[in-house]
This record gives structure tokens, C-alpha cells and sequence, in this order.
């Protein structure tokens, strides 16, 4: 079985971007920027993939992403 794909969404992208969300969205406004995959509840998702081709593209540099601390985490449970 195949693992789906990987998304992103606002808080992601802009660990992804290492800056601040506000300039995450700025980034995910501009020209060329992949267009979203879906928007759920929390808001519009990206292919990790389409995300990192871009930064690549644009000599942007590309964070590695860290687990988000949340209470009540899942995974963890």
C-alpha cells in the first residue's frame, strides 16, 4: 500500500519557509506559488513535494520540518 501524500498546511509552510506565518502567507500569495490541494478546516493544504520544488526553484532555502507541540498529541497516545 502506498502512503498518501504528504500536505502542508499554514503552520507547516511556514516552518518549511523559516519565517513567521504572516510572511508564509505573502509567500503562498505570490506568482508561480503551487495552488493548494484541498482547504479543510484548518485552512488551505499544499503538496510537501510542490512546496519544496518551488523553494528550490526560487533559491529559497527549505527547514526541515519538526513535530508541532500539541496538547493532547495523537501519535503519541
Amino acid at each position: 500500500m502506498s502512503s498518501p501524500p504528504l500536505v502542508v498546511a499554514m503552520a507547516e509552510l511556514a516552518q518549511l519557509l523559516g519565517v513567521s506565518k504572516n510572511r508564509a502567507m505573502a509567500v503562498a500569495q505570490k506568482a508561480g506559488f503551487p495552488s493548494p490541494v484541498a482547504k479543510l478546516s484548518v485552512g488551505r493544504v499544499w503538496s510537501y513535494d510542490a512546496v519544496v520544488e518551488f523553494c528550490e526553484s526560487t533559491g529559497r532555502k527549505v527547514y526541515p520540518l519538526t513535530p508541532l507541540e500539541t496538547e493532547g498529541d495523537v501519535a503519541s497516545e
